[in-house]
């Protein structure tokens, strides 16, 4: 069972688990939990196929999925602090998770790339006091998912920073392009710094904006990626992005 302090952006294992649980234990408190809410309109299990209802190893919990810190603040150095998280683990109420009834593994990685930048702190930050609630996240803009190179180049980014870590590699093979781990910290810099153009492009901002979004971020910029980096992919992608 994980809790807020266990993850970090990109890391899923940043500090020692929440506590533990029988698996048993657990399957059957969420198999009755999701048999209740297929009952209720509001639900994403609203009229769950019956099938699917009754497989156990259909449980959310069962694949990766992705979560957030709840307790977080705009003027901590990171306001929304994501991770893809194993499968067959759990989470306490300060580690809300996204779940995906499509069960979309490309939509996944776009979403974690998305919410993983610096940009999409950016925005949050205008909003956040002191807990990152869902109906802020659900209020706030993310670009529409659809077939071009730049999302795609935001769920490569993803694969290669989540594969880092073995237990992603069943993940990572459902998703639509072959993708390798980033190995070193420097390929790891240079491909945040990439997805941070890649997702400037996407949000349709151009240069200024970027300057600003790291002008007002943080009273230290240290720990963001490189602006110097970020503004050269995105002139990278000035000709290739549709």
């Amino acid at each position: 069972v994980l809790s807020g302090a266990s993850i970090n952006t990109w890391s899923p294992s940043w500090s020692a688990p929440f506590g533990w649980i029988d698996t048993a234990i657990a399957e059957r408190h969420f198999m009755s939990k999701r048999k209740n809410q297929s009952q209720n309109k509001r639900s994403i299990y609203f009229n769950l196929n019956k099938t699917i209802l009754e497989d156990v190893s259909t449980l959310s919990f069962k694949r990766s999925r992705i979560a957030f810190r709840k307790i977080a603040r705009r003027a901590d150095a990171r306001t929304i602090i994501p991770a893809l998280i194993p499968p067959d683990h759990l989470t306490q109420d300060g580690l809300p998770v996204l779940v995906f009834k499509d069960n979309n593994a490309d939509f996944e990685a776009y979403v974690l790339g998305i919410f993983s930048s610096v940009i999409f702190d950016w925005q949050a930050r205008r909003y956040v006091e002191l807990n990152v609630l869902s109906r802020i996240i659900c209020n706030m803009s993310i670009p529409i998912f659809h077939n071009c190179v730049l999302a795609q180049r935001v769920i490569e980014i993803s694969g290669s920073m989540v594969l880092r870590d073995i237990r992603f590699k069943e993940w990572t093979a459902r998703l639509g392009i072959s993708v390798e781990a980033a190995r070193g910290s420097d390929k790891e810099m240079e491909l945040l710094a990439e997805l941070e153009a890649v997702v400037a492009r996407l949000y349709g901002l151009d240069a200024p904006d970027i300057k600003v979004i790291w002008d007002t971020f943080h009273t230290n910029v240290n720990h963001l990626p490189d602006l110097s980096k970020v503004l050269k992919y995105f002139k990278k992608w000035d000709k290739k992005h549709d």
